[in-house]
């Protein structure tokens, strides 16, 4: 669910965590090297499944994770 007005239906099998899944595979990127983001029910999967995920926006969220991976930009 991503709004309250309205109904999403997909395949059970489907799922953004199963797409990113099968996208890092094919490039050949570890899960493990994988961020994501989302702020909706619909990102649950996503977020489980990346390596990586931003800490929540009370926590510094997006800049706060570059901020740790990306330490030399951030000097």
């Amino acid at each position: 669910m991503t709004r309250r007005d309205y109904l999403e239906m997909i395949p059970a099998a489907a799922s953004k965590g199963a797409a990113l899944g099968f996208l890092a595979s094919h490039l050949g990127v570890p899960l493990a090297e994988v961020i994501a983001v989302g702020d909706q029910e619909n990102d649950i999967e996503i977020v489980r499944a990346a390596g990586r995920t931003a800490p929540p926006e009370e926590q510094g969220g997006l800049l706060a994770l570059f901020t740790d991976i990306l330490a030399e930009y951030f000097e």
